[in-house]
């Protein structure tokens, strides 16, 4: 899908010099498009949000640019949990911006694509955002919309959320031609003739649940106000490391590991915390979790071997990669991964372990004997020198490896090894008798085997051919 090209004026002049934004909006007004599009060449936004820091699955609004996750509320409704995941949305965009406000911080504009040029569709107007008919009502943007409203004007909404949702929200056609589209704002479905009128209707026939404070969205944004007291310093720090222990609790498995990759160095060196994504990662992804770790924490031999041991097999060698070199040749850690690893993934092992694993013929033995024929000759390729000139571990890898794979296991047998009898006579022995011919004039041991091998056939032969005939 072709990215749209936005002027990036047009841009500033909504969003200013603000560096992030949420989106929001129609699919036919092509929201799912400006995620790229508003990060444009001169164009200040850098970062854009699309999901809900309440839906574990959305790990890409989960941090800011600043490092810092986004604030959330929570409001369970088992009965439409997709469109509560987008109005909670809604609600902690305004409460991030409350937050970003009281700490110095530009507010993150939050932009509502509601009309495109050509709309197959009506703009949103008073009457289809409040109606009750239920084919408008269900739509999510129209009850994202009613709850931006309820965050500017509600009554019940303390008079500081209302004046931060109030610069928060923006309403947005997208002028699309072929060339240059521009923003053009425009003015909220609130502010349009007709609205009071539409609501009150709404009102008649709405019943408001009573919920718990923890499921109520007033009390959690009215509890920010008092909550944004000046503090210290160490305060703020403490909370901001509180709240990243929030987002790891929240957020899915599969994305836990973002937030390593994410953090600053104290978050990658931090141990605990590392240690508590790692048992909230799910196994496909625990090798992610050494992979953005601090150095300190590669070096670390049982927070390693935690990973090691957190791993599905076929990401094992994986582990053995991002792990500090110190690990790579410690033959305790080599073994750990060896035994966890898939057997078919096992010869990736060598690609990153140390010489002094490479050299061990026990070790390298076991990797033999766990990988498939295919790898067999990879095997030899990437053992230590020695070992490539070891009679018994180079046998090993003929009689394991693929007829087609012998040629390279030739190649890579060291050339003191190549000039021995026995390993000529290995090759051959693995060598189907009609290939034989291919690698008798190899070196000169090689023709006097392939010699040997011929003529005592031929004898024997020979020797078959008289019983017949006696016969």
């Amino acid at each position: 899908m072709s990215i749209l090209k936005i002027d990036p004026i047009s841009i500033r002049d909504i969003c200013g010099d603000s560096t992030q934004a949420f989106v929001y909006g129609f699919y036919h007004c092509k929201y799912g498009l400006m995620h790229d599009a508003l990060k444009t060449t001169g164009s200040p936004i850098q970062r854009t949000f699309s999901g809900v820091p309440d839906n574990p699955y959305s790990y890409d609004c989960q941090l800011t640019l600043e490092k810092t996750p986004l604030e959330v509320i929570s409001e369970r409704d088992p009965t439409s949990p997709l469109k509560r995941y987008c109005k909670n949305g809604v609600a902690s965009a305004v409460i991030e911006n409350m937050h970003r406000k009281a700490t110095g911080l530009e507010i993150i504009p939050f932009l509502f694509f509601i009309d495109i040029t050509g709309n197959a569709y009506s703009a949103p107007n008073p009457i289809s955002v409040t109606t009750k008919k239920t084919s408008l009502n269900k739509i999510i943007t129209h009850s994202e919309m009613r709850r931006a409203y309820k965050l500017c004007h509600d009554k019940n909404v303390d008079p500081q959320v209302q004046s931060v949702a109030r610069e928060t929200f923006h309403f947005i056609k997208l002028n699309a031609t072929n060339k240059l589209c521009t923003l053009e704002e425009q003015p909220a479905p609130w502010e349009q003739n007709g609205w009071d009128e539409a609501w009150s209707e709404r009102k008649k026939v709405s019943v408001s649940i009573p919920k718990e404070p923890k499921n109520n969205w007033r009390y959690q944004v009215n509890r920010l106000v008092e909550r944004e007291e000046p503090v210290s310093t160490d305060a703020v720090v403490l909370t901001q490391s509180a709240k990243m222990r929030e987002v790891l609790l929240r957020i899915h498995p599969n994305h836990a590991w973002n937030l390593v990759k994410d953090g600053d160095d104290s978050v990658k060196n931090d141990l605990e915390f590392v240690i508590a994504v790692l048992e909230k990662s799910s196994p496909e992804n625990a090798h992610l979790v050494l992979q953005y770790a601090g150095n300190s924490l590669k070096k670390d031999l049982r927070f390693v071997t935690a990973v090691l041991q957190k791993s599905s097999p076929e990401n094992v060698w994986e582990v053995v990669k991002s792990a500090d070199d110190s690990l790579k040749d410690n033959l305790e850690f080599a073994t750990v991964a060896l035994q966890k690893s898939s057997s078919l993934k096992t010869w990736l092992l060598l690609l990153h372990t140390g010489p002094s694993v490479k050299n061990d013929l026990g070790f390298m033995k076991t990797v033999l004997h766990q990988c498939s024929r295919a790898a067999a000759a990879g095997v030899l390729r990437y053992a230590g020198d020695p070992l490539k000139n070891n009679l018994e571990f180079v046998t090993a890898v003929l009689h394991k490896c693929l007829e087609e794979d012998i040629e390279e296991v030739m190649k890579s047998t060291k050339d003191p090894l190549k000039n021995n009898p026995n390993f000529a006579r290995a090759c051959f022995y693995n060598i189907s008798l009609d290939q034989h011919a291919r690698y008798k004039d190899y070196n000169p041991i090689f023709t006097q085997i392939y010699s040997e091998i011929h003529d005592q056939k031929l004898r024997i032969t020979k020797a078959n051919t008289c019983k017949c005939s006696i016969m």
